[in-house]
């Protein structure tokens, strides 16, 4: 079983990167390079919102954060044609962290519901 201070800094990591990922998208639309539409900004307050659930130990949120990025990766990867080293790398770190952000949340609510016996 994984320890509490683990779980908690799964926890936090993942929803920080969920707070970074917005945080990017909101800068990528100022500097113009998709250009500015709802859908962008719909998907900045998606990340955040994740990130808020993520930070209140909802099993969904991170769940649902880690199949969004993979998805918004495939876009990317389909609309750009290209796959270069850092975007990789950059994905597959994310990927990790979401990933621990998920145990983690599982983790909580595990050590929950063995206290509550």
């Amino acid at each position: 079983m994984i320890s509490e201070k683990t779980t908690i800094i799964f926890i936090r990591s993942a929803a920080i990167l969920a707070f970074i990922a917005g945080l990017v998208t909101l800068l990528i639309i100022f500097t113009g390079k998709f250009g500015f539409n709802m859908y962008n900004l719909l998907d900045v307050f998606l990340f955040w919102g994740l990130s808020f659930g993520i930070l209140k130990k909802s099993r969904t949120c991170a769940i649902i954060v880690l199949v969004y990025h993979l998805l918004n990766r495939i876009d990317m990867f389909r609309r750009t044609q290209s796959l270069s080293i850092s975007f990789g790398l950059v994905s597959i770190i994310a990927i990790v962290i979401y990933f621990l952000g998920i145990l983690g949340t599982f983790a909580y609510h595990k050590k929950l519901k063995l206290q509550n016996k």
